[in-house]
């Protein structure tokens, strides 16, 4: 899609015109900018082949017998992906065939003065005066290609083409605008998406100013487009009817069975589609899909939606929060299970446990307990030495079971410091090589310190921290030495 745009003049092409001045006579050159802007000029302009349509390039050197980019000796060598596109072009128009080889019509199009797209146009229906008006460029104000007037210009180039024409056996047939445009814009074949939006058959999308009359229209040709930002402005094109399209593109289209994700409805939808290219030109009736494309689809909605949302509880995310741990601390072989690294394996860990499942509300059995397992088994590994390496529970000296919690960056315990009299060491897990934070709490569940180095704590702070605490709490047990003291969950220990 070519575009005009207006940019400052470079250095090279300043210069070139300041020679123009005292060529044949004595002159000057006057440059209407200042010196600071003459300092910020760039140095040259980039070679044209760099941005051109490469079309009738390929189209030539194909004719030359070169099918590959690399094999020419080029002052500049003309970028891949415009090389690439230029040739998926020509194979679209039939100049080319599938091993980048010239057909034989793709040399009657090489023979005729005029851009590949046009070129084919005239071929098939000889409408050269169309072919003029796209070649000239109609006035952007007006859209539909069918109001353009022609100019002299335009006529003047109409009948040299006719002259070719002619001298190449093309034969004139009357079709309207919009069929004879299919031959030289097959790639931009449109069909409407409403509030004046399409879709194109490359799969782009264009749009225009919904007050227009051909934005009702249920397909259009585009062939003239400003590719700027994401949907490219239409500002010329011609409609075409659904029965033109499935007559000139009856080896092309295809019909398939699509099975896809249905957010609004949160469900697998599987539909027939009539396509051409990756526009639809017609859907419905409800397809049989296979399992694996009903479960690829369930993982895309799973995706989209967020693993996150899973029917996830508390147990299962402590799982969760258990191998992550050991996974950060001990690597391999603990899986990374992580909410971002369940979405990069649904294949490969939610597989077994989907069958039968088409709808996010089926998702609200799902066992991720199970799929959780699927992936420690996967790497070896079970709940047994899950269990050894990073446990639920510690036992602390009252004889209570505290919960020890992995969400955060370092495993943690909550408990009352009366509890864990005579603990003198800091738990530790991970084989013993994690600490455990031992958040110790007042007998009103608040935090009086937090520590990973309990003997520590019993030797220096414990004797300012039981001093505040008995003037908080006077009725409850606050010994002198907390390590041959009596671990309790009462007030005092009986």
């Amino acid at each position: 899609m070519s575009r005009l745009e207006t940019l400052r003049l470079t250095r090279d092409r300043a210069d070139q015109r300041r020679g123009r001045a005292g060529r044949t006579a004595p002159g000057i050159c006057l440059r209407l900018w200042t010196e600071a802007q003459d300092r910020t000029l760039v140095p040259a302009m980039k070679p044209e082949i760099v941005e051109a349509d490469l079309a009738s390039t390929v189209l030539a050197c194909a004719e030359w017998g070169a099918t590959a980019r690399d094999g020419l000796p080029w002052l500049t060598p003309p970028p891949a992906a415009s090389w690439e596109n230029a040739k998926a072009l020509l194979e679209l128009l039939g100049a080319l065939d599938k091993s980048g080889r010239i057909t034989e019509h793709g040399r009657r199009m090489a023979r005729f003065a005029a851009h590949p797209r046009l070129a084919n146009m005239i071929l098939h229906t000889g409408d050269t005066l169309l072919a003029a008006i796209i070649e000239e460029g109609a006035p952007h104000h007006i859209t539909d290609i069918r109001d353009v007037r022609p100019t002299s210009r335009m006529k003047e180039l109409a009948r040299r083409w006719d002259a070719m024409g002619a001298r190449a056996g093309v034969r004139a047939h009357r079709c309207e605008a919009g069929e004879a445009l299919a031959f030289a814009f097959p790639d931009r074949i449109a069909r409407n998406r409403g509030n004046g939006t399409f879709q194109m058959t490359g799969g782009r999308g264009a749009f225009m100013e919904r007050t227009e009359a051909l934005a009702t229209c249920p397909y259009l040709v585009l062939c003239d487009l400003d590719d700027r930002g994401g949907d490219a402005k239409v500002h010329l094109a011609a409609p075409i009817d659904e029965a033109s399209i499935e007559e000139l593109f009856a080896d092309e289209i295809e019909e398939v069975s699509d099975t896809f994700w249905d957010k609004r409805e949160a469900c697998v939808k599987s539909v027939r589609r009539r396509k051409l290219g990756r526009m639809v030109l017609r859907e419905g009736g409800q397809a049989r899909p296979d399992a694996d494309a009903v479960r690829r689809a369930l993982f895309e909605g799973i995706r989209q939606k967020g693993v996150d949302q899973l029917p996830w509880t508390p147990g299962t995310r402590q799982l969760q929060a258990r191998i992550s741990f050991l996974n950060r601390v001990l690597c391999a072989p603990w899986p990374d299970v992580s909410d971002a690294a369940l979405a990069a394996h649904l294949e490969d860990w939610f597989a077994p446990f989907v069958d039968g499942m088409s709808r996010w509300a089926h998702l609200e059995r799902l066992d991720l307990a199970a799929v959780l397992d699927a992936a420690l088994a996967e790497a070896g590994v079970n709940r047994y030495a899950l269990d050894q390496a990073a446990p639920v529970k510690m036992e602390v000296p009252s004889g209570s079971n505290m919960t020890i919690h992995y969400e955060e960056a370092e495993p943690f315990v909550q408990v009352r410091l009366q509890e864990c009299f005579g603990l003198q060491e800091t738990p530790k897990v991970a084989n013993g090589m994690v600490p455990i934070v031992m958040k110790l709490l007042s007998p009103a569940q608040r935090p009086v310190q937090i520590t990973k180095d309990l003997a520590s704590f019993w030797r220096t702070s414990y004797a300012l921290v039981r001093k505040d605490l008995r003037g908080r709490y006077p009725k409850h047990y606050w010994p002198e030495d907390p390590l041959t003291a009596v671990a309790t969950r009462r007030v005092r220990p009986r």
